[in-house]
């Protein structure tokens, strides 16, 4: 039986217990194959004088790296669920169940690059850019417990869920390899693959085959009736890679009940 409807709560990751956390999400993933994902970056510094829709993917992945290459991580959330759409109970008997929201520390408020109004949004929903920097994860360190956790690279056979998901994955193959995205589209996207695999769902790309569905996240997910499952969402990481992995389901259950929404695995918006 589904756990859709339950609450779900949101495991927040510092430094301190990153590695407990990674271990349960490791044996987890043995049930639960789908795993939703959203980031927290601070905004965009480089921006297109063209519509984003008019650009090529060429021009869009300059623009993207651009912004990467210069900017922090902040937070990255992940919803794991299975075909049913249950999320993790942790041994509550579905009372609850949970999504995890992991702090980074690399961003530095006082030094480095920003986007005034994404960094003010951020900390009017309560994010606390002292205690990062002082409690949360270095990126390099993620992303070796990353590979280690089997969420990416070789060994894993997890179906990555997103929406308008290219600098989600942007970022994270930035930290991944520890230096600044490749200079070709082409390179990025062999990198994508490498590391997510080819079963990455991009809720943004798969809704132009769903009539009736445009906007964004929250706009989509209102069109669809899907009511958040952490009550009122507080518009960061976590929150957000739930609302994607509900979103999901429910687009995937109306609109593609005779059609395989596999057919739409690996395209990224943009691209």
């Amino acid at each position: 039986m589904s756990n859709r409807r339950s609450q779900v709560l949101i495991r927040p990751v510092w430094a301190y217990n990153l590695d407990n956390e990674f271990f349960l999400i490791h044996v987890l993933l043995q049930q639960y194959r789908f795993v939703a994902i959203d980031t927290e970056f601070p905004g965009f510094i480089y921006r297109s004088r063209r519509p984003h829709f008019l650009l090529s993917a060429e021009e869009f992945y300059d623009l993207l790296k651009s912004n990467v290459d210069h900017l922090h991580l902040i937070q990255v959330g992940l919803t794991l669920f299975d075909d049913n759409g249950n999320l993790p109970d942790l041994g509550t008997d579905g009372a609850f169940c949970y999504a995890w929201e992991f702090n980074l520390r690399d961003f530095d408020i006082r030094s480095h690059r920003y986007a005034p109004e994404s960094i003010n949004f951020l900390r009017s929903n309560g994010l606390d850019f002292d205690r990062l920097r002082t409690h949360g994860i270095d990126s390099g360190i993620f992303a070796q417990r990353l590979v280690a956790s089997r969420l990416v690279g070789s060994g894993s056979n997890v179906e990555w869920v997103t929406f308008s998901g290219a600098y989600d994955f942007g970022y994270l193959i930035k930290i991944l390899m520890g230096q600044p995205l490749p200079e070709r589209r082409e390179d990025f996207m062999r990198l994508l693959t490498f590391f997510f695999g080819e079963r990455l769902f991009d809720v943004k790309t798969i809704m132009r085959y769903c009539h009736g569905l445009y906007g964004g996240l929250e706009q989509v997910a209102r069109t669809l009736n899907v009511i958040s499952a952490v009550g009122r969402p507080d518009h960061r990481a976590g929150s957000n890679s739930i609302l994607a992995s509900q979103t999901f389901l429910e687009m995937k259950n109306r609109f593609f009940v005779n059609v395989d929404v596999s057919t739409h695995a690996g395209q990224l918006h943009g691209f």
